[in-house]
């Protein structure tokens, strides 16, 4: 259960890293 917490943590702090980087562009 904590792994799959952790996944999903993961995701969405790639996404959210992501539309940081494009907004900066």
């Amino acid at each position: 259960m904590a792994s799959f917490f952790m996944g999903v943590w993961l995701k969405i702090f790639c996404i959210n890293h992501t539309i940081v980087d494009v907004d900066q562009l």
